[in-house]
């Protein structure tokens, strides 16, 4: 009991050893749904950090382009 509680998945008794192949194959369906979602994990938390930065770009772009319309129309009144 202690094994599972330290991160096994199954187990197999000694009288039983036909259960090895099936446990060994669930156990490694099962390490690979974990990593999969692991990089799940990083690619997403990746992709929420870029659209961080673009969105505080973007955010730059608009009070550059306001600031642009606000100097043009400074000029316009001295014509």
């Amino acid at each position: 009991m202690e094994t599972l509680n330290l991160g096994a998945t199954d187990y197999v008794l000694k009288d039983r050893p036909e259960r090895l192949g099936p446990a060994v194959q669930r156990a490694l369906r099962e390490a690979e749904h974990r990593r999969l979602e692991e990089e799940l994990a990083e690619h997403s938390n990746q992709l929420e950090s870029e659209n961080e930065e673009l969105r505080k770009r973007e955010s730059r772009i608009r009070q550059l382009k306001s600031e642009l319309m606000s100097l043009r129309n400074q000029l316009k009144t001295l014509d």
